[in-house]
């Protein structure tokens, strides 16, 4: 059985005007015949879509409507699921046939569709897929030129509303699409365009800054390649460097830190490209970043450059083996280690582990001796009467002789005579004196200076 054609999805003026009952059958009815495009099989849907252009006349109209509308009120059940059934029709419109409709391809609902589905996770793989099969460089090249000039027609404008909508439509699709940025910014037209009629304030400075360093880098690579010159070729004789099918240096794991240099500056500048394929286009121009950055800008690489796959990243090294220095040395067992060195607790109880748990402790092997005890033990301390007998025998006086004041070492006189000037301290000194000498003379063990002598009897 034949399913219906789709009827257009009202704009959101229309939409308002029409009786919630009514509403409600729309979208059973819209409901109803996704559900049943969807459950076809591949080749009947093929054929259908073929036949019947409603259906993407509808997703048109539903995206557009959509993308126009922002409703704050809360969306209804059904609406959210015929929001999530046309998201799935149009990824199979977009995806399984390979003929799609003109209508699906256009700017502007990929735009919308967008804008719509910008939180889908699935809808950037969908969007990048579906630039590179269907090859849309060429037949977007139109709209290039028609948004550049609208751009510029929106700047000398006073009404900025149009121009607003399609910098909105523009973003979105940009964030979507990848590859749709990388198209816009081939060449220098629509950056030129972009930037010095939109930008304004503080960002106006950077961006001619950025203006000026991008058309340094045009400026001198079509300065290189006007000073080429032919240069004479010589014979091959069959000695040279081994080379790629394009005549570039074939890739041996070593990549000189110059020329990696190099490559790490042009990705700054393009992400997505590939270390081997920069190499290629490094060895294709001399090693010149310059002008290597200026045809990937201008897009305009030669044929057998364009054709490579621009993601190739290069090989790995070969792994490289070490020879064998003395292939006829014969292998020798490994000589015997080091002695090591041993102690008379080696293998004991403790080191076998065959000790009894109750022969370890931690701290003191009693807790009753403490310090506490040990201050109040007084058998061993020093008896009283001996210390006193040693303080007894003490002579503060007999010590060594303070030659402090001596003339020779004061420099100057000194007053040697004892002060007092009785006769009885005098002849009293004298007779101490005379003592002691004749104590000397007959022991003098007794004037030894040593501690234990001191402190003895005879002393």
């Amino acid at each position: 059985m034949e399913l219906p054609p789709f009827a257009p999805f009202p704009p959101a003026g229309l939409r308002k005007d029409i009786v919630p009952e009514e509403w409600e059958l729309c979208l059973d009815a819209w409901l109803l015949l996704a559900e049943g495009q969807l459950l076809l099989p591949l080749d009947l849907f093929v054929k259908r879509l073929a036949k019947d252009p409603s259906v993407p006349k509808f997703l048109c109209s539903y995206v557009m409507s959509n993308a126009q509308y922002v409703s704050s009120d809360k969306i209804e059940p059904k609406s959210k699921q015929l929001r999530r059934r046309c998201y799935l029709l149009a990824h199979r419109c977009l995806s399984e046939p390979k003929q799609k409709s003109p209508l699906l391809m256009e700017w502007e609902f990929l735009s919308d569709f967008s804008i719509v589905y910008a939180r889908s996770p699935s809808l950037s793989p969908l969007l990048q897929s579906l630039w590179q099969a269907e090859k849309l460089d060429s037949s977007f090249k139109k709209h290039k030129a028609w948004l550049i000039k609208t751009l510029e027609d929106g700047a000398n404008k006073e009404n900025h509303s149009d121009l607003e909508t399609t910098l909105t439509r523009t973003a979105a699709l940009l964030r979507a699409c990848p590859a749709y940025g990388h198209f816009l910014m081939l060449g220098s037209d629509f950056v030129d365009t972009l930037l010095r009629e939109r930008i304004a304030g503080p960002e106006a400075i950077r961006a001619e800054k950025l203006i000026n360093q991008l058309s340094a880098y045009a400026e001198a690579g079509t300065s290189a390649s006007k000073r080429k010159k032919l240069t004479e070729r010589r014979a091959d004789k069959g000695k040279g460097k081994q080379k790629d099918e394009y005549g570039h240096g074939a890739f041996d794991g070593r990549l000189h830190v110059h020329k990696m240099s190099l490559v790490t500056q042009i990705q700054d500048l393009f992400p997505d490209l590939g270390s081997g394929f920069i190499v290629k286009l490094l060895d294709e121009y001399g090693d010149d970043s310059e002008q290597v950055t200026a045809h990937l800008l201008d897009d305009s690489l030669p044929p057998h450059l364009q054709c490579l796959d621009r993601s190739e990243s290069l090989p790995q090294p070969p792994s490289r083996t070490s020879p064998d220095l003395a292939p006829n040395l014969a292998p020798r067992p490994t000589p015997p280690l080091l002695p090591t060195r041993h102690n008379i607790h080696d293998n004991d109880a403790f080191d076998r582990l065959a000790i009894s748990p109750t022969q370890l402790h931690r701290g003191l092997k009693s807790s009753s001796h403490t310090a506490d005890t040990m201050l109040e033990d007084r058998s061993s301390a020093p008896n009283k009467a001996a210390i006193l007998s040693a303080l007894a025998a003490f002579d503060s006086d007999d010590d060594e002789r303070d030659d402090t004041y001596d003339v020779d070492d004061v420099g100057g006189t000194v007053d040697t005579a004892i002060p007092g000037s009785d006769e009885v301290d005098t002849d009293l000194r004298d007779q101490n004196e005379e003592a002691l000498f004749r104590a000397w003379g007959m022991t003098p063990e007794v004037f030894e200076r040593d501690a234990v002598t001191r402190r003895g009897k005879a002393r």
